[in-house]
């Protein structure tokens, strides 16, 4: 979910984050009740998947950089335990993994080694 935030970009006027997040998590992700979602979040999903990026995103290094800075802290802007950023990295890479092996993608866009995380990010 963090990562889907991070690609969407500026939220449209009148709409929270939190109205995205609950859109995303108990309409989009959820296979039984997508269907049925009412007026006011099918609104907020069809904003979602018209500003949904193409994989191919992925191939600029800036859009990695930028989804693991918002891997990397809290929805306060907090930086985030160094496990919740370990697990989310990880969920990523496997995400990237399986697109790697679907060939969506040429290769894990992921950084690896010494800049494994964006230069910019704060250490705690």
């Amino acid at each position: 979910m963090i990562t889907t935030e991070a690609l969407l970009g500026r939220l449209p006027r009148g709409v929270s984050g939190q109205q995205v997040r609950t859109a995303l998590f108990q309409w989009a992700f959820n296979t039984r009740c997508r269907a049925s979602a009412p007026d006011d979040i099918a609104v907020v999903l069809g904003w979602i998947r018209r500003q949904s990026p193409v994989m191919e995103v992925w191939e600029d290094p800036e859009v990695a950089d930028d989804v693991l800075r918002a891997l990397y802290h809290r929805l306060d802007d907090s930086v985030a335990a160094a496990s919740s950023r370990m697990r989310h990295r990880q969920v990523l890479n496997v995400a990237m993994a399986y697109a790697v092996r679907r060939n969506t993608l040429s290769a894990n866009p992921l950084p690896t080694g010494l800049r494994s995380c964006p230069a910019d990010h704060v250490t705690v």
